[in-house]
């Protein structure tokens, strides 16, 4: 049995491979640092444009950039770190507005089916209107999500919605600008459904999530997890002092 220090720090590493329809192909790592309090996203993209994607299509979504989660501060920094700045938000001001989902979409609701393919495979289907969200997931045991568990739960006191934030962890997919998070805090999909996929054991090695619109693929998302280790290095939710705030 492993014991977990409150000063104890998961550390995470994805490759991942992003299509976007329109936007262009984005390829990269992933790193997570996981606290009980705070959490943090390192991404190292780079983006292979399609024809018609301007340079600050690309800055948008590629480059090297970092989003701090302080529960203890309810502050939320949004990093560049090529650019050497960064910004800083309330944590309701900053994560509000991207959970509300659109007007066209209030009444609308989902259909949850999920397939065990054996072999730790699942397929996990979210259909509503013309659209689908197809996740096929790996799920192995890895002890150390006791910690990130235990952030999601402190992340849900803070944001105060109804809904278990552990699904995040769950399905892999947490990011705070990912459509599919603004999807799953909204009332689209019905509490009950969510509890579904938290029953399933063991925590996402392999995550493919296909997202469409009236059968035309709109988003593409493929990520393995590399690397996990613990680690005690407070230092990695502090930003760089040579930083410029904005």
């Amino acid at each position: 049995m492993a014991f977990f220090l409150l000063s104890q720090i998961v550390f995470k590493s994805e490759s991942v491979n992003i299509y976007i329809k329109d936007i262009g192909n984005i390829t990269g790592i992933q790193e997570y640092y996981i606290s009980q309090t705070k959490y943090r996203i390192n991404e190292k993209l780079n983006l292979n444009r399609e024809k018609l994607v301007s340079k600050f299509m690309e800055k948008y979504y590629a480059g090297n950039k970092s989003i701090i989660i302080d529960l203890d501060n309810d502050s939320v920094y949004r990093i560049d770190n090529y650019e050497k700045s960064y910004y800083v938000y309330k944590l309701d001001n900053y994560i509000r507005p991207i959970e509300k989902v659109e007007e066209k979409k209030k009444d609308v609701k989902a259909k949850l089916s999920i397939k065990n393919l054996g072999d730790c495979n699942y397929e996990i289907k979210f259909s509503f209107e013309g659209d689908s969200i197809i996740s096929k997931i790996c799920y192995k045991e890895i002890e150390t999500n006791q910690v990130e568990n235990q952030f999601f739960l402190n992340y849900n006191k803070k944001i105060k919605v109804d809904i278990d934030s552990r699904i995040f962890q769950k399905l892999g997919v947490f990011s705070i600008n990912n459509p599919f998070v603004k999807f799953l805090m909204s009332d689209v999909v019905k509490k009950s459904d969510l509890e579904k996929i938290l029953k399933i054991k063991g925590y996402p090695y392999t995550i493919e999530l296909r997202y469409y619109n009236d059968t035309s693929l709109v988003y593409k998302y493929f990520s393995k997890l590399i690397r996990v280790e613990n680690r005690g290095d407070v230092n990695v939710f502090k930003i760089d002092t040579t930083y410029n705030r904005k």
